[in-house]
């Protein structure tokens, strides 16, 4: 289920010209994603973690997470992407 943000990301919005932005997560809280944007001009979307500590990004993690979200995506090209504190 992909929530859209109340006030999203202005920056992400600005930088990338993404359209949407917001959570996703599938029944029982299950594969969390904290950042998706779409831009659905040009068909790419983000899909980003976030982490206090930067050593604790997995971004192969992150996309099996995503096996669900990227099968409806299938038109879009995704990119991952892992934030942490120091990105900020």
């Amino acid at each position: 289920v992909f929530y859209p943000s109340a006030h999203g990301n202005k920056e992400l919005k600005l930088i990338n010209n993404y359209s949407n932005i917001g959570t996703y997560w599938e029944k029982a809280n299950q594969n969390e994603i904290d950042i998706v944007a779409f831009n659905d001009l040009d068909k790419k979307a983000l899909i980003a973690e976030v982490k206090i500590n930067p050593k604790k990004i997995d971004l192969e993690i992150l996309k099996q997470k995503a096996k669900k979200l990227e099968k409806e995506l299938n038109t879009y090209k995704c990119e991952y992407l892992g934030f942490s504190l120091n990105d900020m």
